[in-house]
This record gives C-alpha cells, sequence and structure tokens, in this order.
C-alpha cells in the first residue's frame, strides 16, 4: 500500500512539472548586430521555442540611454512565430552606443533576450593624394589631386597647401578648388615667387575635419633679364633720325620700361639722353628731331623687367650735313 501511495506521489510531481514547463513564456535570444553603419545597424534575434503557446508578438527593444532596456523604450515589433528574425534600425545618431534586447510574447507573458549593444560609426577623414607639379614657371605652377575616398562624408573644400616647410599647411599658402566632392582635381596657381622652393600638399575637408595628401616639391624658374635688340637708324638728316628695337624675350615678367638711350660717347646710360618706347614685348621705334647737324651719335635699346635693367647691340649714326647755300646777287 505504502508503495502504491509513493508510485501515486511520484506520478502527480511529474506531471506538476511538465505542466509548469509548458506554461513558461517563449524562449528568445538576442543576437549578434550587423551591418553597423553611420546612421544604421541590423539586430537581429531568434525565438527557438515559443513556450506555452504560439508567439503572438516578437521584437527589438533598444536605448541610447539606457543600458538594460525595457519594453517602456523604444520598441520594434515584427509579427508573430518562432524562429531568426532580424531589423534594420535606421535614423541613429553617429558615434553613439545604443543597447537592445530581443523579445518575444505567449499567452503566458514577455521574455527579453540579454542585452547587447552597438557603436555607430563615425565620419573618417578623406582620403586623398598629390599629383606631381606640372608646367612650373616663374611665378606659376599647375597642381593636381585626388580625392579617392570620402570618409563616409561629404568633402565640401578641396585644394592645396603650399609653404616653404616639407609638411604645408592651409595656414601657409592656400588655394581653393571651386569643386567639391571625390574624384581628380587640378589648379592653376599664379603668386608664387621666383626661383624658390616649395611644399605641396592636396588637401580636404568634411564633417569629421581636414586631411592633407602625401607631399611634392617643386621649384619655380629664375627670373632672367630682358633680351633686346637694338636696330639700325631710320630716316636720318640733320636734325632728325628714327631709332628703333626689338623685345625678344621679356625674361619671364613684364617688361615696366623700354625704349633707346642716345648720347654723343659710345655705350650711352639711362642717364644720358633717352626717349621711351612703352612696348613691353616686341619691336618699337622712337624719332628724335632736336639732333645737331653732321654729329656721330651712338644709341642703344633698353628694356626693364622685375629682375633689372638690360641694353641691346649698341648702334651709331651721323646727321647729315646741312650745305652752305650762297647768297646770289
Amino acid at each position: 500500500m505504502r508503495f502504491s501511495i509513493y508510485i501515486f506521489a511520484l506520478f502527480v510531481f511529474i506531471s506538476s512539472c511538465q505542466q509548469e514547463e509548458l506554461q513558461d513564456p517563449p524562449t528568445v535570444i538576442t543576437g549578434v548586430p550587423a551591418n553597423i553603419s553611420l546612421t544604421a545597424a541590423t539586430l537581429t534575434g531568434d525565438i527557438t521555442n515559443e513556450g506555452y503557446s504560439a508567439v503572438t508578438a516578437k521584437g527589438f527593444v533598444y536605448s541610447s540611454q539606457i543600458r538594460n532596456p525595457s519594453l517602456n523604450d523604444s520598441k520594434v515589433e515584427l509579427g508573430t512565430g518562432k524562429g531568426a528574425f532580424a531589423f534594420v534600425l535606421d535614423k541613429l545618431t553617429r558615434n553613439t552606443r545604443y543597447y537592445f534586447k530581443a523579445y518575444a510574447t505567449n499567452s503566458k507573458g514577455t521574455k527579453l533576450g540579454e542585452v547587447k549593444s552597438f557603436i555607430t560609426s563615425d565620419y573618417l577623414l578623406p582620403s586623398l593624394s598629390t599629383d606631381v607639379p606640372k608646367s612650373i614657371g616663374y611665378s606659376t605652377a599647375f597642381l593636381g589631386g585626388i580625392v579617392a575616398n570620402d570618409g563616409g562624408g561629404f568633402v565640401s573644400e578641396r585644394g592645396f597647401a603650399v609653404g616653404a616647410n616639407p609638411t604645408p599647411t592651409i595656414l601657409d599658402l592656400k588655394f581653393t578648388d571651386l569643386s567639391t566632392g571625390i574624384g581628380a582635381y587640378t589648379l592653376f596657381v599664379t603668386t608664387l615667387k621666383e626661383s624658390t622652393k616649395y611644399y605641396v600638399r592636396s588637401y580636404a575637408v568634411n564633417q569629421k575635419g581636414i586631411s592633407y595628401g602625401n607631399t611634392h616639391i617643386f621649384t619655380t624658374a629664375d627670373l632672367a633679364l630682358p633680351t633686346v635688340i637694338t636696330e639700325k637708324a631710320l630716316n636720318i638728316s640733320q636734325n632728325a633720325v628714327k631709332m628703333g628695337g626689338n623685345i625678344t624675350n621679356d625674361g619671364g615678367s613684364d617688361v615696366v620700361e623700354s625704349g633707346i638711350c642716345y648720347g654723343l660717347t659710345p655705350n650711352p646710360k639711362l642717364s644720358d639722353l633717352k626717349v621711351i618706347s612703352g612696348v613691353a614685348l616686341g619691336s618699337f621705334s622712337v624719332a628724335v628731331n632736336d639732333l645737331r647737324e653732321n654729329t656721330m651719335y651712338y644709341f642703344r635699346a633698353y628694356a626693364i623687367n622685375t629682375k633689372g635693367l638690360t641694353y641691346g647691340n649698341e648702334q651709331s649714326f651721323k646727321t647729315l650735313f646741312a650745305p652752305v647755300i650762297p647768297n646770289s646777287k
């Protein structure tokens, strides 16, 4: 009799345990977040057991403020049933940690999985490179660069930093391109100093800040004196002549003054007599009509640029003799 009672009690105990087990809420697992970006991430979960009854609701709860979010925080509901599920959570704030849990609900209640977290991405600095400078002149150079990656943001400004040190910044010489975004760009700069070594780096700006490309070195050309030729005298008379010259090269900078200097002795200078032509490049001529008759004159063309003064070759001429006309009586 005692044995029968013992067997009956054991049966009741086992039955009650099974009944209690069947009445459990669902079993839900919070998965590993994926595809994390600046403003979005994929949340994953899995309902491995529906428990006492079918799952009537499932989804995620999340928060960027609460480390242990609950159903009272932000919630995404994704339907019913067991198995794996996922959701792309967007419109997030960059560089921010979010906490989330998967949840599942049946007629006996709601069960939440363990808490997981992720940090949204932040903007990176742009990546770019600097081309080798080309077409280098006395005060000019052709610069080029390529923005290969915008770092997840928008490249709102790009250009070149030029300076006398190996790592120039925009606090040195800054040349800004008119275009934006990624890709190749070029710029012809015109305000450099002659005969000067420069370092150049491309630069680009996005929401994260400013970044620089690799450095290249170039040296601007040295200015030269103008090249000028003195032409032969023309239209020689007793007191007049036409003198001229030809500026064949300005030496790399504008000719600020040119003309003819002349005098009674060889190698005339500007301190002697001069006539300004005003020509910056090419041929010119000047006329003088207050000369002495029957007199030898020497003259040279000249030109002045930023580098200095240069004279052309020397030419000479002699004014004509005025014959004496006898009085007829």
